[in-house]
């Protein structure tokens, strides 16, 4: 993923106070495990393992062991339910797919933005479908640049979509190829969740009117390069 380390390093950049940041190998299930409680935004960029047929095994990719015991390297939903506890305002999950999950009827869906939600998060930030990472990058850094300056979750959202939807992107993949950003395609698949809502909710709609400062923020932010 070549943009998410560019990613959690421009978010630092806005949150440079109580911030944490977690790079490479030092991006471990343990330190995910060990998030102080009351920490008000925690931010991964990296994969996720989506299963279909057995939800409580999806998770999310973070740095491999170097010696494998009890850890595998994958978050997985079942450790998230079971071993994090949580009291955020946020956690934001920039990972293909990372909101998709198997419906639970009155439950919602099971799926890695619900376990966050379960393990304590009061809203998630995930996604519904695959994003180029570092389009995903950039949407990231304007959603925070928004959040910072006191805009809500939702308004943030909204104004990051926006800003991404008004002209072209270069892929730091290919040095000539320019994306047209503004197919909905590139900065819709990113949708809040609250806790009590069934299913994602759409940007724009209410979400919080909770507002940021560096004085209040705890941020951790984890990113495996």
């Amino acid at each position: 993923l070549p943009g998410s380390r560019t990613e959690v390093e421009e978010i630092l950049k806005q949150f440079p106070r109580n911030s944490h940041i977690y790079l490479g190998a030092d991006a471990t299930e343990e330190n995910a495990k060990s998030l102080r409680r009351g920490t008000r935004i925690v931010h991964f960029a990296t994969h996720a393992i989506i299963d279909p047929e057995d939800p409580l095994s999806s998770g999310i990719i973070l740095a491999t062991p170097q010696m494998l015991g009890h850890e595998d390297g994958v978050l997985q939903v079942w450790e998230i339910l079971e071993q994090i506890q949580l009291d955020s305002d946020l956690v934001v999950l920039s990972a293909c797919e990372s909101g998709v999950g198997a419906e639970e009827g009155a439950e919602g869906l099971n799926s890695l933005a619900r376990a966050f939600q379960i393990a304590g998060a009061r809203t998630v930030l995930a996604s519904s479908w695959r994003v180029s990472d570092d389009i995903a990058a950039d949407l990231m850094v304007k959603f925070y640049k928004h959040l910072e300056a006191g805009q809500s979750k939702d308004v943030s959202l909204q104004a990051a979509q926006v800003e991404l939807s008004q002209g072209t992107h270069p892929l730091t993949s290919s040095e000539n190829e320019l994306v047209d950003t503004s197919d909905p395609f590139f900065g819709r698949p990113f949708r809040c969740t609250v806790i009590g809502v069934k299913t994602p909710m759409l940007s724009g709609a209410r979400v919080s009117s909770s507002s940021y400062s560096h004085a209040r923020n705890s941020l951790n932010l984890f990113d495996i390069d």
